[in-house]
């Protein structure tokens, strides 16, 4: 396998909001504990061209497994609480889905309704950094994610950090899918 991963790209347009719209409260952490899971390597690729390549440990999927969860509970309970709410109180959830699985595994460890969030995984594959716009605006655009509701996003972050951040959406103009795509 060469690669996981396709390409998007999302944009945002930051502004200010009516009161009570818009940025509720975060939480981010360090995932200090799963550094040294990835790394590149340089290979020469099929034409004999050198080429970065991504590789794991062999232990890379235990530590992940050990981790992922308590990253997304951290978080997202973190978000919640500085807010004032409890993950009941939250209307609607947005996962990075690097996998298909990914939003079920979530909702799950949240102890949430399936329901209440969303994955295109199964339209795009792992488009990186893109799946988390491309799901809120999924959510968005096909009425699961109404004005007034609130959302909690969560991005997770290998070697890195991991955050959510839980807001109140409000009147949010939102382009159209990509030409031929129809969003179900």
């Amino acid at each position: 396998m060469r690669s996981i991963h396709g390409d998007g790209g999302g944009a945002f347009v930051v502004g200010r909001v009516p009161d009570g719209e818009g940025y509720l409260a975060s939480h981010s952490i360090h995932t200090a504990d799963t550094c040294d899971t990835w790394y590149y390597q340089l290979e020469l690729d099929d034409d004999g061209a050198p080429a970065r390549v991504m590789r794991a440990r062999p232990e890379t999927g235990r530590i992940l497994r050990r981790t992922v969860e308590t990253h997304l509970r951290r978080c997202c309970d973190g978000a919640a609480a500085r807010a004032g709410m409890r993950l009941d109180d939250v209307d609607f959830f947005v996962f990075h889905t690097p996998t298909a699985w990914f939003a079920s595994f979530a909702a799950n460890a949240l102890g949430i309704d399936p329901e209440r969030t969303t994955s295109v995984y199964e339209r795009f594959a792992n488009v990186g950094p893109a799946l988390t716009p491309i799901n809120l605006h999924h959510a968005a655009k096909t009425g699961r994610l109404r004005e007034g509701q609130t959302v909690m996003i969560y991005g997770p972050g290998s070697v890195s950090s991991a955050a959510a951040v839980l807001l109140r959406w409000g009147d949010v103009p939102l382009s159209n899918p990509p030409t031929g795509m129809v969003y179900r």
